[in-house]
């Protein structure tokens, strides 16, 4: 018995690395199944449980981080990738990925670096020169930001909003949103349901599942509407007789079809397909001409210059063109799409471009199917560290799609444009010997009343800023040992956009000394001819901007609720607030700190402290000396809405009460605000 006990054991023994190694691999092939069918999610879990048989499995490793970053979580594929990388390095694509989590993560410096390694090792690859350039020169995509409000419409849900269209009296857009509680039809890449249309409608705020005949079981995709909105091109799952259709890598791609309302019927009828469709290629995202007569769409047609291209087709009397690709002025080797059609405008999405991470939305002169060659990033608001898309506008306001919130899944966002009673005030800094733009000169715009606008010029020395009408503004510009050769007048009483000569300056060609020895703090130089500044502690030189009780309002700091730790976007503010002090070292600051009204007097008070204790102590950390720094704390006293005494308001509203406003002011002149 003891015999047989032994040689059972020895077989228990010696079969379970080989059952262990059978289960690996069973579980392997699923993985890859799951992969292989889009089904990311369920991928992820197969590979993890690969992971946790052999921890050191390369493959699963690089399957893991390959599917987060399908998923779009920057978060979770940043980890992923590191640890690729780390277990093998031959992976070169593997650095662009993790740059571009890192990117999406707000991690600048480490996503310079990836981006860097990467750009050793496929130098004909443009994307990671663009990027080095945009981190470069990061500032230039918030000089606006606070130009333009947004908030996110209160039809979001928890599923996936995005692709607003206009219709009727408010929106149509795609959501991953389940119609009932009961029926639950799930797409297998990332477990969301499948996407149907769903209206808004600004009248009455309300919302719903579209019945006009244009849903159906499977993914429907971006649409536009033309011809006073009797015409519709919208994007579909390829579809034969109510079947899902695949191509030759067995893949359902997506198709684009025309339909025209029946107003008697009140149906969509006639549906067409696009006469370019491919089975074997998507074709998809559409923006048309309100005549009907051009259409921009996006595909990944072979041919193109990435992983998805704009194309365009023009239609005449004998039907559509053969599409044509947009070309590199647009295109890039990553993601390009979501077009839009204003005027002489083509608004679009990518990640191939310079930007602030995942998509950003671009636009370019679009004119009787010309394309300009200057393409713009809209920068922010418009754009985040994540996906920013669908961008539509007319002629008060507009929409947009993004997943920039907590939980990153796409909202839409509706934005104000500039009313009738403000108007856009622009120009150029330049260098007065050589005609060359100056990058990042302060732009001070001053009004009859003494307030101050201010704004940054970018790398091609433009800046623009958004001005009250109605009133003459002194235009002026500095930057460090450079001085200004004469201010410019804006008279924008009757104009919507007024352009102004240039702003030029002349260099200082002086000697300079340094302000601190000391290594923590960041050396600032200054002229010699300024003798009045002694040391980084004794600064009383003052720029000719401000005179006495003048105040100049920086961006303001915002909190989630309950809290006094700063989020990412209130260190960008702060971080900017760190170069201005450290290149103005005459001027002082002040932080007036509030709250919102959901707590007690006592407690909000307490908090304003601590907020305002926060934001001054980054700024300490990072070289400004604490005497420049005035903090005034009001608690929950100056509401800038009417949140508070029981008036419901969104979580948006509440939150900017949650503020430290910041104030720029001439040292040792404290103002009351």
């Amino acid at each position: 018995m003891q015999r047989k006990i032994y040689t059972l054991i020895l077989v228990v023994q010696f079969s379970l690395p080989l059952c262990g190694q059978t289960i690996t691999s069973s579980v392997l092939r699923k993985a890859d199944k799951e992969f292989n069918e889009f089904s990311y999610a369920n991928a992820v879990t197969y590979y993890k449980l690969v992971l946790k048989k052999d921890a050191s499995q390369k493959y699963a490793i690089s399957q893991v981080a390959l599917s987060y970053r399908n998923l779009n979580q920057p978060d979770s594929a940043e980890v992923w990738f590191k640890k690729a990388i780390e277990s093998d390095t031959t992976h070169t694509d593997f650095y662009f990925y993790l740059a571009e989590a890192l990117l999406s993560n707000q991690k600048y410096t480490e996503a310079k670096y990836w981006y860097g390694q990467y750009h050793v090792e496929a130098k004909s690859d443009s994307r990671s020169s663009r990027k080095l350039a945009a981190l470069e020169d990061i500032d230039q995509f918030f000089i606006n930001k606070d130009q333009v409000i947004i908030e996110p419409i209160v039809g979001n849900s928890k599923g996936s909003d995005f692709s607003p269209a206009f219709f009727k009296d408010g929106i149509m857009f795609v959501s991953s949103r389940p119609r009932s509680m009961w029926v639950k039809h799930e797409f297998n890449w990332d477990e969301s349901n499948f996407l149907d249309y769903y209206y808004f409608s600004n009248s009455d705020e309300a919302i719903g599942y579209y019945e006009g005949g244009l849903n159906t079981k499977f993914h429907e995709g971006p649409l536009v509407f033309y011809n006073h909105q009797q015409s519709v091109v919208y994007t579909r799952n390829n579809l034969d007789r109510k079947k899902l259709k695949k191509g030759k890598n067995g893949v359902t791609n997506l198709k684009l079809f025309f339909a025209n309302w029946d107003s008697n019927l009140q149906q969509w009828v006639n549906e067409t397909p696009f006469v370019y469709n491919d089975d074997n290629y998507s074709i998809g995202a559409p923006a048309i001409s309100e005549d009907g007569s051009v259409l921009i769409f996006s595909s990944d047609m072979p041919g193109g210059f990435g992983a998805s291209d704009l194309y365009v087709s023009y239609r005449d009397s004998q039907g559509w063109s053969k599409p044509q690709n947009l070309g590199a002025s647009v295109n890039s080797e990553g993601r390009d799409g979501f077009p839009f059609i204003y005027q002489d405008q083509l608004y679009f999405a990518s990640d191939g471009l310079e930007g602030l991470g995942g998509l950003d939305i671009y636009r370019i002169d679009f004119d009787a199917g010309a394309i300009g060659q200057q393409v713009s990033n809209l920068g922010a608001p418009f754009n985040s560290s994540r996906d920013d898309f669908g961008l539509i506008v007319n002629e008060s306001d507009g929409y947009f799609s993004s997943n920039r919130g907590e939980s990153h899944v796409d909202n839409i966002y509706k934005f104000r444009a500039p009313s009738i009673e403000h108007s856009l005030i622009m120009g150029e800094v330049c260098h007065l010997s050589t005609n060359m733009p100056i990058q990042g000169a302060d732009v001070f715009v001053k009004g009859k009343t003494g307030e101050y606008l201010y704004t940054r010029s970018d790398k091609n020395g433009h800046f623009s800023i958004l001005t009250p009408r109605h009133t003459d503004w002194v235009v002026t510009a500095r930057k460090f040992n450079y001085n200004l050769m004469a201010e410019q007048l804006a008279d924008n009483t009757n104009e919507d956009t007024l352009e102004i000569r240039r702003l030029y300056l002349r260099e200082i060609s002086t000697e300079t000394v340094v302000v601190s020895n000391d290594s923590t703090v960041p050396v600032v130089a200054v002229p010699v001819e300024d003798n009045r500044i002694k040391s980084y502690d004794e600064t009383s030189f003052f720029v000719d901007e401000f005179s006495i009780g003048d105040t100049l309002r920086a961006d303001s700091v915002y909190f989630d609720r309950d809290s006094y730790e700063l989020r990412t976007d209130a260190m960008e503010t702060l971080g900017g607030v760190v170069n201005f002090m450290i290149e103005h070292v005459e001027i002082g600051i002040e932080l007036h700190s509030h709250t919102d009204s959901r707590d007690s007097y006592q407690y909000n008070q307490v908090l304003s402290e601590n907020r305002s204790v926060t934001a001054r102590d980054y700024l300490v950390e990072r070289g400004i000396d604490i005497r420049r720094i005035t903090l005034v704390n009001h608690g929950e006293s100056k509401l800038v809405n009417d949140c508070g005494n029981g008036v419901p308001c969104t979580e948006y509203q509440y939150e900017r009460n949650r503020r430290v406003v910041i104030y720029l002011i001439k040292e040792g002149t404290s103002q009351s605000f």
